[in-house]
């Protein structure tokens, strides 16, 4: 116990005076180091261990030597009748040593304060492990949010290409106007979702940051895959016994029922005699008659004391005692079931969790398959869009279960060996070897292909669309390339992904209709530049027209007469 605790302070101490990171750490080590700079929880342990570690001695100085010194100068003033006023100056010194010999209340008051000291050391280390656990879990419900916002954001551009579909095909009669009723349902509903998870994602940085005092730009994530490792030993009862041994929350709660137990002892203790030797040593000068006479004495000695009588206090402190002691045994039994129960559940969890992630791994293969084939199906007129919009949401919740199972696997690792009472620095180590790729939380104006790694904020993210891997650039039903017509101009950019973004932005927005918003391309310089345009017009008198009845919406662009490449 000693040398764990030694450790963590030199770890501390350590990070304290030598460690200096940038406040956007890449892994889960230098995120544990800040949060053993700066996590308040674990400060205030460490204060708490150093002031309770004084408990000792400041029980064991009780049965030390008390030495005392005391003095007195008085000067006297006698008149009596008519009689003339006499004058006395004294001054006195007294130096008193006492030594305890029988003592049972500060013999027993040291033996509570040994266990006091034991319990110190216990809760901070247990601080330690708590850090550790607390670090890891918010680094990984972090990652687990971010994950679900990818997979969303990667559903939502994939629904977007199904409901740009359906209104292409619902424009020339091939569906129905239910499919695309569908189709923008089901958009819609992951786009309320994505607000949901970029909360969740928020509130998780928070968290973790409340734990680090740091704000985090990216953090590393976990690779294609993770080892899946069965706890060592494969055996339940073998981890429930170490916890039983080693749980540190345990142990703490062990010193407290010894320390409980010392202090029946200490308080019935009232009743027993005391004894003491004391020696003294004092001189005492009069001068009354005009010179100073001293009087020396010198006393060596023991005296005993028998309280008889104290109104009940010794028994009512004794009963008292007796009832803490006993809420300290049931303290004691509830944490022993707590640490049993949780060691077991977390060791099931883990077996299970290396059965989920390999099923999870299966039911996306299984997914992707059944997307595959469903489209397929539509295309012929065998399956409905219905179909094909159930079988992409199957697709990516398997794909945020298959994430959110990895690191509900890797805190459950954690977890079981916090509850054993062997979790150190070096399972962190471990854990962020497992971690291979970058999650970042800011806008890179990423490409489709890229979204996986990356999750961007909403106030610089609009709805963007797949990129494809054609060659041929954007996709051809959202470029309307009308020859010969003017337009009014809403928006230009470099590339079609962000045309389309700032496109599909306005669709839900009031006073805009969508079946007039269209995207063409032009060249400039040699450079081809996207513009999103609103509505066809024969004519620059039919465009000033429309121009001037625009919603307030459209109007904050700023639009202007544009002639379409002819």
């Amino acid at each position: 116990m000693g040398n764990r605790i030694q450790y963590l302070a030199r770890l501390a101490v350590l990070s304290l005076s030598t460690a200096v990171f940038s406040a956007h750490a890449d892994d889960l080590m230098q995120v544990y180091h800040q949060a053993l700079q700066s996590d308040p929880t674990y400060k205030e342990a460490y204060a708490t261990w150093l002031a309770n570690k004084q408990t000792f001695p400041i029980a064991f100085s009780q049965y030390l030597p008390q030495l005392d010194l005391t003095g007195a100068v008085a000067h006297t003033n006698t008149k009596v009748g008519s009689a003339a006023s006499s004058n006395a100056n004294t001054n006195a010194y007294t130096l008193t040593l006492t030594q305890p010999i029988i003592d049972f209340a500060t013999i027993f008051s040291i033996a509570g304060a040994r266990y006091d000291v034991k319990q110190a050391a216990a809760t901070y280390s247990a601080a330690g492990q708590d850090l550790l656990q607390r670090t890891a879990t918010g680094y990984f419900n972090v990652l687990k949010a971010a994950a679900e916002l990818r997979y969303t954001l990667a559903e939502e551009r994939a629904l977007l290409k199904q409901l740009e579909t359906a209104r292409e095909k619902f424009k020339v009669g091939l569906i129905a106007i239910t499919a695309v009723y569908q189709a923008q349902a089901t958009y819609d509903s992951t786009v309320a979702t994505e607000i949901s998870d970029r909360n969740n994602l928020e509130n998780a940085l928070e968290d973790l940051t409340a734990i680090t005092g740091a704000r985090y730009q990216s953090l590393q994530g976990i690779g294609k895959d993770i080892p899946l490792i069965t706890p060592n030993p494969q055996n339940i009862n073998a981890w429930v016994q170490t916890a039983q041994d080693n749980n540190l929350a345990l142990k703490a709660q062990e010193f407290a029922t010894l320390e409980a137990q010392q202090n029946i002892r200490q308080q019935f203790s009232g009743h027993l005699p005391t004894v003491e030797a004391t020696a003294s040593y004092g001189s005492a000068g009069t001068n009354s008659t005009g010179s100073m006479v001293y009087t020396k004495t010198g006393t060596v000695g023991l005296s005993a004391n028998l309280p008889l009588l104290e109104g009940g206090n010794v028994v009512f402190s004794t009963l008292q005692a007796q009832h803490q002691y006993q809420a300290a045994v049931a303290n004691r039994e509830l944490q022993y079931r707590t640490a049993v129960n949780n060691t077991r559940k977390d060791y099931l969890g883990i077996v299970a969790g290396i059965s989920q992630i390999k099923a999870d791994a299966q039911a996306i293969v299984s997914a992707r398959n059944s997307l595959t084939a469903t489209q397929a199906g539509y295309t012929v007129g065998t399956e409905t869009m219905e179909d094909v919009l159930n079988n992409l949401s199957e697709l990516y919740a398997a794909q945020r279960q298959y994430a959110d199972d990895q690191y509900t696997y890797m805190a459950s690792i954690i977890s079981l060996k916090e509850d054993a009472g062997t979790l150190s620095p070096t399972d962190l180590e471990e854990l962020n070897g497992w971690l291979k790729s970058s999650v970042t939380f800011t806008d890179t104006s990423p490409s489709g292909n890229q979204l996986s790694s990356v999750v961007m904020k909403p106030s610089e993210k609009a709805k963007t669309l797949p990129s494809q891997s054609s060659s041929k650039g954007p996709t051809q039903s959202l470029l309307n390339n009308a020859t010969g017509l003017y337009t009014l101009q809403l928006y230009a950019a470099n590339n079609a992904e962000r045309a389309n973004v700032f496109m599909h932005h306005l669709f839900s927005q009031p006073g805009v209709s969508s079946d007039l918003l269209h995207v063409f391309s032009i060249k400039q310089k040699g450079v081809t530049v996207y513009k999103v345009g609103y509505g066809h017009f024969v004519s620059p008198q039919q465009a000033q027209k429309a121009l001037a009845s625009l919603s307030s919406v459209l109007k904050q662009y700023k639009p202007w007469i544009v002639k379409t490449p002819g």
